[in-house]
């Protein structure tokens, strides 16, 4: 069966909106090493854009359902969605680890987002996840009865709709260890989606949604690519305080021994 190829929906998911997307998942990752102080402005921006993408979708889809093809949907969908994918592995792992706190790597939060900022994220994913309740129970099923076919990600390219988710020494490393393993985590998965998402526009053959031409597009990746530029820049300009402090110390050290 042929796949549904068609003209994608540019304002809801076009290169300048994905790249904004992937680039914030991954400045966060990079800011809780590397420029702690940015973490917070990073996760609310990112809220904004969930928040903003889900506003966007619902206003489609109360005008007409129709108004957006099931795989357009989904790729929306991952990209909403993608950095509470980073929830799942945290999820197994407690499953491997019977649920015992000694080992959950989200008490350890390398940078702590707050309980006002925590309540309204879980606001937010309660919202997104039950938007991807229905998308799946009620909208993916429609696909059957299409003559062609629409494709997912699934770490392989599938048909949407087949049928076929101590002592303080010892403290301190097991918590770096915790987070070392969350921020892994978190890594591989915005790396998943990154790449879940761009297989899917080239698996349905969708056109016109990888230009950056518009200022739709443009806005939100320099907003992203300027995020990244800035933890990157933190991260410098910390290197190199540190390196004068050495050797200011260092110095003296020197004329002290002297």
């Amino acid at each position: 069966m042929a796949v549904c190829s068609f003209d994608g929906n540019s304002d809801m998911y076009g290169l300048g909106i994905r790249l904004g997307f992937y680039l914030q998942w991954f400045g966060v990752i990079l800011a809780n090493w590397l420029a702690r102080s940015e973490v917070p402005g990073l996760r609310f921006a990112n809220s904004v854009f969930v928040a903003a993408t889900f506003l966007a979708l619902i206003i489609q889809m109360a005008k007409n359902v129709q108004n957006l093809e099931v795989v357009e949907v989904y790729i929306i969908l991952l990209l909403m969605f993608g950095a509470y994918f980073a929830l799942i592995p945290i999820y197994i792992w407690r499953l491997f680890t019977k649920c015992n706190p000694y080992w959950d790597p989200s008490r350890y939060p390398i940078v702590n987002p707050g309980a006002l900022y925590s309540n309204l994220n879980l606001l937010l994913l309660v919202a997104v996840l039950s938007f991807q309740l229905w998308f799946w129970f009620a909208r993916v099923p429609v696909l059957s009865g299409e003559d062609c076919e629409q494709y997912g990600f699934l770490f392989a390219k599938i048909r949407l709709e087949n049928t076929g988710h101590e002592r303080r020494k010892d403290r301190a490393a097991r918590i770096r260890t915790l987070q070392n393993l969350d921020s892994a985590s978190r890594l591989i998965v915005a790396a998943v989606i990154t790449v879940a998402t761009e297989l899917t526009i080239a698996w349905n053959h969708i056109r016109n949604v990888n230009s950056l031409s518009s200022a739709g597009q443009t806005i939100p990746f320099l907003i992203g690519l300027a995020a990244v530029i800035r933890i990157l820049m933190r991260e410098s300009k910390n290197e190199r305080r540190y390196g004068e402090s050495g050797f200011e110390l260092e110095a003296y050290s020197t004329i002290s021994a002297l």
